[in-house]
């Protein structure tokens, strides 16, 4: 709708006064006027320096780089996965089998890994939609990693943790202990709060994970927000 017609379709007093301005009716002439009436409606969304309109996409505005067909270098990437009763878990690793993320549900993973994507963006426009789809695949196609070559240490505790976690730390400290258990040793129905609590994970052998491919190169990275 143009500004004319967005003026036809208000109420309250602006066609009044605007009709008295006796102006050019544009945006810049009647702003003011709009604000008084609060007639807010009747601004297009979308108009020019002199106060008309634009119709349909504006060319001269905005970020509007070219797409890019190339693919996006590979970024080294390394996840285990650990099913669940409800859905599968995935922890990012280090290249030495550490544990650098909390454990997370794919959506999780994935919206992390969206949202590390603006970077990649500048140099690479478009590329996105073929890397979040790489990303879902990646994910999917993971095999379960072996419970029993994962290692858990519970977090000490801290004097900056809350009443909360101190509390959950000290269960899972008189339960399992101060050293590292196996994740096979923690029944399944127990699991959820294993990979939801103050727990540190790490591959006991790392060999077969790589040899697995679980560490190959892969077009995906995930943001720091992931890291413990």
């Amino acid at each position: 709708m143009s500004f004319t017609g967005c003026i036809q379709a208000s109420k309250g007093g602006f066609i009044e006064a605007v009709e008295e301005r006796g102006t050019p009716k544009t945006v810049l002439n009647h702003y003011d006027l709009a604000i008084k009436f609060h007639a807010y409606s009747s601004i297009p969304k979308t108009f020019s320096n002199d106060g008309y309109p634009y119709v349909g996409e504006s060319t001269i505005t905005g970020y509007m780089p070219n797409k890019c067909h190339e693919t996006p270098p590979p970024h080294p990437t390394h996840f285990i996965r650990l099913d669940d009763k409800y859905e599968p878990y995935y922890i990012q690793m280090d290249e030495n089998g550490v544990g650098i993320s909390a454990p997370v549900w794919p959506y999780r993973a994935i919206g992390h890994y969206i949202e590390s994507l603006y970077e990649q963006e500048f140099s690479h426009p478009g590329s996105y939609k073929a890397c979040i789809t790489s990303f879902r695949d990646f994910l999917k196609t993971l095999p379960e990693t072996n419970p029993g070559n994962v290692l858990c240490v519970v977090k000490p505790i801290e004097s900056s943790d809350d009443e909360y976690m101190a509390k959950r730390k000290r269960e899972l400290i008189d339960e399992y202990g101060n050293g590292s258990f196996d994740l096979e040793s923690v029944p399944s129905d127990k699991r959820y709060y294993i990979f939801n609590g103050p727990v540190r994970f790490t591959l006991k052998d790392t060999s077969d994970w790589m040899a697995h491919g679980y560490g190959s190169s892969q077009p995906v990275q995930v943001q720091e927000s992931l890291f413990l």
